[in-house]
């Protein structure tokens, strides 16, 4: 057990959650801090983007549109790109060549990531038109921006395409809130980069992240909160993010931390995932059935990376759409559920908002 775990802890609470939250902060000193090392290298070099769009949020071209469409119906687009108006689609062809640097950290078995943020929803598929994962983009806990890139493919050249939904993840209101919507809404495409994960860093941010939130959360007085704030400035003080080797060691401190038992009374939880998807709230049906196509494939990646990762859905409604609208997933989730990973729940066809006005 590491010193830092047994340690008598300090007393300036609100000096240390302060500290913490400059450390992992995306905007404050993110220049130095934790988040300047999450990336050994972002780069779009290699990376060509082509759009089709139709500029009408009454038109929404299908992959079907897209096989059949020629290369004059692609334009050369780049970050920077507005698409709009709202509830339009447009699609966006990725072409990728990783460098050579690149192409060596891949045969070094190195995780390459592209990083597509069009600010909005979106879903990427294949370029033989299986659909891949969804996308969110903008900021916060709920973006989700990355492609992983096969290792597997020993493939130095990509391709896919991006169907891109000019919504967010709640709809189009004005300023991103829940009201009304606004037509004028607009998304720009943010992000387009091949990234090289550090991923010790990443992981000593998502720790530290976990340990605040014990520090914060739990009793103030008790004897967990005040060691977790306690590791927490001992790993500020062990880690230089730009040195690999601090990184290691802070990162050493988060873990043994965490293996520590809580109590010899803790319970064990099983967590389970679930995206609960309204079939009709802020948004028109058809993106509600586009909701289940983006939410459902990224599922089943993670059941990829995760084995043990279990996810559970309800809706029948939305199982007999994705059957309709995305055959080729809905035989994926049909696997994932024989193998009890996609677990069907609930009684009613359709989930209803019990809430009393």
């Amino acid at each position: 057990m590491s010193e830092a775990a047994t340690a008598t802890p300090y007393r300036h609470r609100r000096l240390q959650l302060e500290r913490i939250e400059k450390f992992v902060s995306p905007t404050y000193f993110a220049d130095v801090n934790l988040r300047s090392a999450v990336d050994v290298e972002r780069t779009r070099e290699g990376v060509q983007l082509a759009l089709f769009t139709q500029g009408d949020n009454n038109k929404h071209p299908t992959w079907a549109e897209i096989k059949g469409a020629s290369s004059d119906d692609f334009v050369p687009c780049a970050v920077g790109t507005v698409l709009g108006p709202a509830w339009s689609t447009h699609w966006v062809r990725v072409d990728i060549i990783l460098p050579e640097r690149l192409q060596q950290q891949q045969q070094q078995q190195q995780q390459l990531i592209f990083e597509f943020d069009a600010g909005c929803e979106a879903l990427v598929w294949s370029r033989d038109g299986v659909p891949l994962q969804g996308l969110t983009g903008g900021d916060g806990n709920t973006r989700r921006a990355e492609v992983p890139l096969a290792r597997s493919s020993g493939s130095s050249q990509f391709r896919f395409f991006v169907e891109v939904a000019c919504n967010g993840l709640f709809g189009v209101g004005a300023n991103g809130m829940i009201n009304p919507p606004d037509p004028r809404r607009s998304f720009t495409l943010a992000m387009a980069d091949i990234v090289v994960p550090n991923t010790d860093v990443r992981a000593l941010l998502r720790a530290l992240e976990i340990i605040e939130g014990l520090g914060r959360h739990l009793p103030e007085a008790s004897e967990r909160a005040q060691k977790a704030l306690y590791v927490a400035n001992r790993i500020i003080n062990t880690c230089w993010p730009s040195d690999p080797a601090t990184v290691k060691a802070a990162l050493a401190l988060a873990r043994d931390f965490l293996a520590i038992p809580t109590s010899h009374a803790e319970h064990q939880l099983h967590i389970v995932g679930h995206c609960h998807i309204d079939t009709a709230w802020l948004w028109p049906y058809r993106e509600t059935r586009r909701k289940i196509g983006r939410s459902w494939a990224s599922q089943l990646r993670l059941m990829e990376a995760n084995p043990k990762f279990t996810f559970a859905c309800s809706q029948a409604q939305q199982y007999a759409w994705l059957q309709e609208d995305y055959p080729q997933l809905f035989s994926q989730v049909v696997a994932a559920a024989k193998k009890q990973q996609f677990v069907p729940v609930g009684a009613t066809w359709v989930e209803m908002v019990c809430h009393t006005f």
